[in-house]
């Protein structure tokens, strides 16, 4: 009994005494608790434009939010900065800058239509804007390069807006197929495009959780409890997404919209093609987690005759840990924006017959 009590104490002691060093250890090195290690905007809010629109309403499960669109500020400039340079792509504060042109968009000025140039919008969220890359690597402006190379006089503007959704989308067109006439409309969706409200609300709730539960004087303590509740936000953002394509209202919503967007696009006399973008944070040993949704919204392309391009496959070939901007953000890099560029560029050149280059 003596040896028993002896081995606990000893084992207690030890215990103890490994969690003492751990601590002390954190303590000296100042390692980070983890959780608030993310991506910085810089001069986000001052460089947004939010306006009313009929489309956006109270949301019925909370009505004190009120979501209106929102664009860029002509002639704003605003940056993402990483608390990393791992691929030596940002500059010396770790940053991504993004130029805002007098139309309120990531590109070079727009000018006027020409009949001798296949004018070409591509309309998304981060991913079509290029969050975390320069504007030349983001995959519309690649498209561009890619088929001026190959002859055909063509021009891309990139319309995309960090955050957009489906409604946010529908909104873009009401504006851009008027003002800009393009012949072709790239679209570019992402899983949480289905609703910009319920994503803000995912936001909210998100960090309402992360403040639950005071730090306490423990670095240690602190940093296990963080990491455990980051593992449980992934977790919980994929049941998230996946009960919003099980949702009928929510279904119903973008089945409507989208289809509401093909029919506009076409009266303007403007094809479209559509890339379907993976979650980078999707991928485990087991392979996609979120093939069931992707099979949903083929559908829905297919059933509106449109033409998609589907880049899971691709990517998860490739190796989704290579894609990404950064650690801490899964936004596409440099490479993944290229993969994507060449397959779109390869479906429209099919679409384009030889023209001269527009003028620079």
């Amino acid at each position: 009994m003596k040896n028993l009590s002896k081995n606990l104490a000893l084992a207690a002691f030890s215990i103890i005494f490994i969690l003492v060093v751990l601590e002390v250890a954190f303590r000296f090195i100042d390692i980070k608790e983890g959780i608030g290690v993310r991506t910085k905007y810089i001069n986000l809010a001052q460089s947004l434009v939010v306006e009313p629109h009929p489309l956006y309403m109270e949301h019925k499960d909370d009505p004190g939010l009120v979501y209106k669109y929102y664009g860029y500020r002509p002639g704003s400039v605003w940056a993402t900065e990483y608390p990393s340079n791992p691929r030596s792509t940002f500059d010396d504060k770790n940053r991504i800058y993004y130029k805002i042109n007098s139309d309120g968009y990531r590109d070079y000025e727009f000018g006027p239509k020409s009949d001798k140039v296949f004018r070409i919008t591509a309309i998304g969220d981060s991913f079509t804007i290029g969050e975390g890359v320069y504007a030349s690597q983001s995959f519309p402006k690649v498209v561009e390069k890619s088929l001026r190379a190959k002859g055909a006089g063509v021009e891309v503007f990139n319309l995309g807006v960090n955050g957009h959704g489906i409604r946010d989308e529908w909104v873009t067109l009401d504006t851009a197929l008027p003002r800009y006439r393009p012949d072709l409309v790239l679209w570019a969706y992402v899983l949480n495009d289905i609703s910009h409200a319920d994503i803000d609300l995912w936001t909210l709730r998100k960090r309402g959780s992360m403040k639950k539960g005071a730090n306490t004087p423990s670095k240690l303590y602190n940093y296990i409890k963080k990491r455990l509740q980051r593992r449980s936000y992934s977790g919980d953002y994929f049941d998230f997404i996946n009960q919003l394509y099980q949702d009928p209202t929510m279904w119903g919503e973008l089945e409507k919209l989208f289809k509401e967007a093909v029919l506009k696009i076409r009266k303007n006399n403007a094809d479209i093609v559509v890339i379907l973008f993976p979650d980078l944070n999707g991928y485990n040993k087991d392979g996609y987690r979120f093939e069931p949704v992707h099979e949903k919204l083929r559908a829905i392309f297919e059933a509106n005759g449109v033409s998609y391009i589907d880049m899971t496959k691709s990517y998860q070939e490739y190796g989704p840990l290579k894609l990404r901007v950064h650690a801490v953000d899964a936004h596409p890099n440099e490479i993944a924006h290229q993969i994507a560029a060449e397959a779109l560029a390869s479906e429209i050149a099919s679409r384009l017959a030889p023209l001269p280059l527009p003028p620079q």
